[in-house]
């Protein structure tokens, strides 16, 4: 990326490392006030575009050069697969990008310009904001997603359908909290899981 981009209350930031400042990012985008709305999460991807991922306000894919953007908003035909209004957090990989929200994850893929949602056969079953996604792992074979009060989840990169689904009451090496809040990988490729109020934990991530 050609910055570091800092999600705020009142929209984001550029950071200039050179410089030492943060400088606000704004672009003509009355719904959403310009931009200033409360953010959550802000990546470039690929070079020159800006992804702002809102709270209650969706996501927005802005041109970094020309300041043109596209609003994605439940209800806009281009946006059929966004059924969220808040957008946790924003993960890249590759041709891709994955999207957190307060109802389900989604992908972003260039290749056909589209957004498409990652379900298991449980949450189509689940109405209103009741499946929240709340962190992103995002890897070449795909992406692990961790929920808030259901564990953690892994989709297949190449069929973008589910990979693995297992209950955590029935496992002997259950998470120790089902709210998880944080994953990385480290150079052992051990997945590691941070949970709320239940401290930090790993699994082979294969």
């Amino acid at each position: 990326a050609s910055a570091i981009w800092l999600a705020a209350r009142d929209g984001v930031y550029r950071y200039d490392a050179a410089q030492g400042a943060a400088v606000p990012v704004r672009f003509a985008a009355p719904e959403l006030g310009d931009g200033a709305r409360e953010a959550q999460s802000a990546v470039e991807f690929p070079r020159g575009t800006l992804w702002i991922g809102y709270w209650n306000d969706g996501l927005a894919r802005v041109d970094l050069a020309s300041g043109q953007h596209h609003w994605y908003h439940p209800g806009d035909s281009a946006s059929a697969a966004l059924r969220a209004t808040s957008i946790y957090t924003l993960a890249p990989a590759d041709d891709r990008l994955y999207i957190a929200s307060n109802r389900g994850l989604l992908v972003y893929r260039q290749a056909c310009d589209c957004l498409r949602g990652l379900n298991l056969p449980s949450w189509d079953a689940i109405d209103g904001s009741g499946v929240i996604v709340q962190s992103l792992l995002a890897l070449p074979v795909g992406v692990w997603a961790g929920l808030f009060g259901d564990g953690a989840v892994r989709f297949d990169r190449d069929d973008e359908a589910f990979h693995n689904q297992v209950r955590v009451a029935e496992r002997s090496d259950r998470l120790a909290q089902s709210m998880v809040r944080a994953l990385a990988l480290d150079s052992e490729r051990r997945l590691w899981i941070g949970s709320y109020g239940g401290g930090v934990q790993w699994v082979d991530a294969e």
